[in-house]
């Protein structure tokens, strides 16, 4: 398996039990891979964040996207870094949408 697809499920581990820690049992994800980009979405579809959370998650994927060190920090995903999982992705990927609604619940769209 090539580096970048091993990134890519660092990625989708990350964000998955991002959810299932939030209870989430009706989980969607998509990838969709171009010659010029990924795309990253995940929907759970059954986790309606408060505001507040909804802000803390905003929070921790407003990092900037940092290439210089993105073999490094793809490494550390999947660890025991409690806490700074959603950190790690946003140093690998950008923040396309990050949404909230009672009808399709929470959604974070990446792209890298």
């Amino acid at each position: 398996m090539n580096d970048e697809n091993v990134k890519l499920l660092h990625i989708a581990g990350e964000l998955t039990s991002y959810f299932l820690k939030h209870k989430s049992k009706d989980l969607g994800f998509n990838i969709r891979i171009t010659d010029k980009m990924t795309e990253i979405s995940i929907n759970a579809r059954d986790v309606v964040l408060s505001p507040e959370q909804t802000e803390k998650l905003r929070v921790q994927m407003n990092n900037p996207r940092q290439l210089e060190v993105e073999g490094y920090y793809s490494n550390l995903a999947g660890g025991g870094h409690v806490g700074e999982e959603l950190r790690l992705v946003s140093a690998m990927t950008d923040v396309e949408e990050i949404s909230v609604s009672e009808t399709e619940g929470t959604i974070i769209r990446l792209r890298r």
